[in-house]
Order: C-alpha cells, then structure tokens, then sequence
C-alpha cells in the first residue's frame, strides 16, 4: 500500500469518526447534559416536616446556570393540611448555593397558608425588590403569608396551581427555559408563564432543599433536576414511573437478613435490622 493511498484512508477514517460524532449529539443531545435521581427510596418517603430540611448540594445536583435550561420534578403526598396552619410551607428550593444571609433562591414551591394551592416563585433579573427572592426576606415573607404570598386573588400569580390533591401521590414538574416556566401536574402540563425576566442564579454550587420546619404534613417522594429542558413525553416518562425507585437484584438484599447463631449466642449477622 503505498503512502498516497494510506493518507486518504486516513483521513477519510477522521472524517467518518467526526460525522459520526455529530450525528450522535444531534440525535441524543449535547453530551455534558446532566438528569440526576435527587432523592429517592423503593418503598417510603422523606418527611416534608423536620426539625431541619434535606439539602442536596455541589456533584450532587446538575449545575444551573442563569437564563439557561433547567427541570425539576418531584412528588409529594399531602397527609395533614393543618401541620404549619396559617403559614405557606415551603417544601423544595433550588438555588445557586449563595449565603443565605446575603444570596437568594432561584425557584421555591410552597403550599398556601388556608386555600389549597400550590404557589411556584421564581427569581428574574427584574430590579431588586421585585426580581430576586432572597433569603433574608421573601423566605420569612412566604412563610409567614404576606404580601406578595398571601392566598388573596391578586398574590395568586399565573402558574400557581389552584388545587392539590390530598391523600394521594401528586408529581409536579418546572421546566425552567430563559423567560418561560412550564409547570406539569401528573406528567401533564398545567401552565405555561413568561416571567418577567430570565431566571437568575446566585452562586456556582447548585443546591436543593426538601422538606424543613415549615414544610406540610406529608412526605415527598422521588426527586430528579436536569440541566436541560424536559420535553412533554420526558415528564410524562418520568411520572409513569411513580414517586418510588424500582427493585432491582440488590435493593431486594435489602428486605433480607441472616443471624447466625451458636449456642444461643448471635455470631454473625447480616442484613435488615
């Protein structure tokens, strides 16, 4: 084989792996994009009311960045509405991770203080009072049901959800895109809002809080975050799959034990306590 003939297979071997390689982004999407399970159990739930939230944060979380794509989806399971009665109960925040002392929050969804509903907030770069929900102040003002929170018609913002389901498993779904927020109740869309800004991110280690002293009475089931944007069959997709994680060959070890005893006396154990 001589030299000429060498260098045209190979370079007609780069051209293939290159056309190759960009079918394959245009087929499956960009290759850095990140769908993590955030919370999950094959059987129960994680308390919607502790003494102090579940905070997921850093390689836990896809990063997030302002104006960009995100997806947050997650179920919840309303027991009690009188727990925190007369407060919104917050029950997930995203955010950038920046100190709550000076940052804000990127997206909160909370209960309602007497009416049923599901209010969803969300940080844009309008000015300062009206775009961003810091920590320091539109926290305590959710939860202690002021102005812009409170339950009357005009706090009731575009993609608030008039009712929650109670006594049953509900999954909700926002997908975050530049100015636009689409909120899904049961894998189906329920509302879609054009915020009055891109949504802003404060800080570079992506965290998300579940449940919390002000949370409902319920439990909240399984929780996943994307850095890109849901399509309608992915959240369709997602709640098909209900608010539990599915058995496989090592999660039923879990339900198994074996105690090895001799002369009464345990010497080896293994397995559920």
């Amino acid at each position: 084989m001589d030299t000429t003939r060498m260098i045209v297979l190979a370079v007609l071997a780069i051209v293939s792996f290159i056309s190759l390689f960009f079918l394959w982004r245009w087929l499956y999407g960009d290759y850095d994009t990140s769908d993590y399970v955030i919370y999950s159990s094959i059987k129960d739930g994680l308390p919607a009311k502790d003494k102090t939230p579940t905070i997921y944060k850093g390689s836990q979380v896809p990063q997030i960045y302002s104006g960009g794509e995100y997806s947050i989806s997650t179920w919840i399971y309303v027991t009690n509405w009188t727990i925190n009665k007369g407060k919104n109960k917050p029950f997930l925040v995203l955010s950038g991770g920046a100190p709550e002392s000076t940052g804000f929050m990127t997206l909160v969804m909370y209960l309602g203080q007497f009416t049923n509903k599901l209010g969803i907030r969300v940080s844009t770069d309008g000015s300062l009072l009206s775009g961003d929900l810091t920590f320091a102040r539109d926290y305590n003002a959710i939860v202690t049901g002021v102005s812009p929170y409170t339950d009357s018609a005009p706090d009731f913002k575009k993609c608030d959800i008039e009712q929650v389901d109670l006594q049953k498993w509900v999954n909700i779904t926002a997908v975050l895109t530049g100015r636009t927020i689409d909120i899904y109740i049961d894998g189906k869309l329920s509302r879609s809002c054009l915020l009055e800004g891109l949504f802003k991110v404060d800080g570079e280690t992506p965290t998300i809080k579940l449940g919390g002293p002000d949370g409902f009475g319920g439990i909240i089931g399984k929780t996943t975050a994307a850095n890109f944007a849901y399509s309608p069959d992915k959240v369709y997709t997602n709640y098909q799959m209900g608010p539990f994680s599915s058995y496989s060959i090592f999660t039923l070890f879990d339900d198994l034990s074996l105690d090895v005893k001799s002369r009464g006396q345990s010497i080896f154990n293994i397995g559920a306590s």
